[in-house]
């Protein structure tokens, strides 16, 4: 499951007013990879037992191998499947069909190993594929083990003393922070100890009741922008006033412009969008933002999926001084966008009228593919609409070759 636009808008909003932001989960490093960490301070993995910062491993604690030996023996026995989780890698001890419910949902596929690895590698926390009612056959099996559940298929277990709630505590006095000051979000059983460390928690919507229950206050489902609303409704952060996907719509449908729209998972590279399953109805693009060097002239790039931009040959077709990617902070204050979302249509979001749009020559008079202010969605246009879309709301908007430079153009070699 993907953060949304919303709550990524959220955390960099909260970073620019000062905030520091924390990300606390059962998942393990690897399985966390596409999460943006230019806004986060630190993360709390495998439910407390790795806590990391941006450039350093801050807390471990690896399982009991006691414990391991003892799970290993039960699933060797064929009582239950369980997903042994390392510090660099997991594997399962086999698929049924709670395996393969948690697979389908989460988005990813677990590798089946040798789980007598387990018993010569530090195991940081087991997924014990285990429904309610039938975990004693674990509890009265180990002596040092904590387990909690988001979800029917499955607990988490990880050592008696660990947990979210302490790797909370133990984070907030190493950033200096007391409980009263320190705010939390959560949805699963395991997030009630953390929620329960602070002076504020807050349930999303999507939240298990026992969550909702126990919680500060109830905010909507994280897919309708559960924490960006609770931010704004704290205080924390101004509304966001920025063009939202509809508005985008009702522009183009009062503007009487043509498109057509099919929404997938949230994609945040080239080969994502490829993959996202959208009909082939026209040229696919890719999209760049960038800024010179003096950070003072911003530029949406759009070119063909395919075409190797070169950025110095860019710089001296536009004119401009030397290109570089601007920064993830700076295109949400720009254009409200997002990593992932960049569009020739955040130009829209442009009040300034100062970041110049730049379209490949190639690209001209076709129908191109381009996302609708969210990176959840891809849209069909033409071009024609586009660009005349554009230069009504202001922005210069210019085409050229946006490949290498010829020789002539290179000028003489040494």
């Amino acid at each position: 499951h993907r953060i949304p636009d919303s709550a990524q808008i959220a955390l960099s909003e909260l970073k620019r007013n000062g905030v520091k932001c924390f990300l606390a989960t059962g998942r393990p490093p690897y399985q966390v990879d596409e999460i943006p960490i230019d806004n986060l301070e630190a993360f709390i993995l495998f439910n407390g037992q790795f806590i990391l910062s941006r450039d350093d491993i801050l807390f471990r604690e690896a399982m009991d191998p006691a414990d391991i030996a003892r799970v290993v023996e039960q699933v060797k026995a064929g009582l239950y499947e369980c997903l042994f989780m390392e510090a660099g890698r997991c594997y399962i001890s086999g698929h049924n069909d709670r395996v393969r419910r948690i697979e389908q949902s989460v988005g990813l596929e677990f590798p089946e190993g040798d789980i007598e690895e387990a018993l010569h590698n530090e195991i940081f926390q087991l997924n014990a594929y285990l429904a309610p009612g039938e975990t004693d056959v674990l509890a009265n099996a180990c002596t040092n083990i904590k387990m909690t559940r988001w979800s029917p298929d499955f607990v988490d277990v990880f050592p008696r003393a660990g947990g979210k709630a302490r790797a909370v505590r133990r984070v907030l006095d190493m950033y200096g922070i007391s409980p009263e000051e320190a705010i939390a979000f959560g949805d699963g059983g395991n997030d009630i100890g953390m929620l329960d460390a602070v002076g504020t928690s807050i349930a999303l919507g999507n939240a298990n009741p026992e969550v909702k229950e126990m919680a500060s206050f109830v905010t909507d489902d994280v897919d309708h922008d559960g924490i960006y609303n609770a931010c704004v409704r704290l205080g924390l952060i101004d509304v966001y006033d920025h063009m939202t996907e509809q508005e985008l719509y009702d522009l183009l449908d009062e503007r009487g412009i043509a498109y057509e729209t099919f929404h997938h998972e949230a994609v945040f590279t080239v080969a994502e969008g490829d993959a996202a399953g959208v009909p082939d109805l026209g040229a696919h693009t890719k999209n760049l933002f960038l800024r010179d060097d003096k950070k003072r002239n911003f530029y949406v790039v759009t070119a063909d999926e395919n075409q190797r931009v070169d950025l110095k040959a860019l710089a001296g077709r536009i004119p401009s001084r030397r290109l570089s990617f601007a920064r993830e902070e700076q295109l949400q204050e720009k254009l409200g966008l997002t990593a992932g979302a960049v569009t020739p249509l955040g130009i829209l979001n442009d009040d300034s009228r100062a970041v110049t749009m730049v379209f490949d020559e190639g690209l001209r008079g076709k129908r191109i593919d381009a996302h609708p202010l969210v990176n959840t969605a891809t849209m069909y246009i033409e071009m024609d609409d586009l660009v005349a879309l554009l230069e009504e709301h202001g922005n210069p908007v210019v085409f050229c070759d946006l490949g290498p430079a010829d020789v002539a153009e290179a000028g003489p070699r040494a």
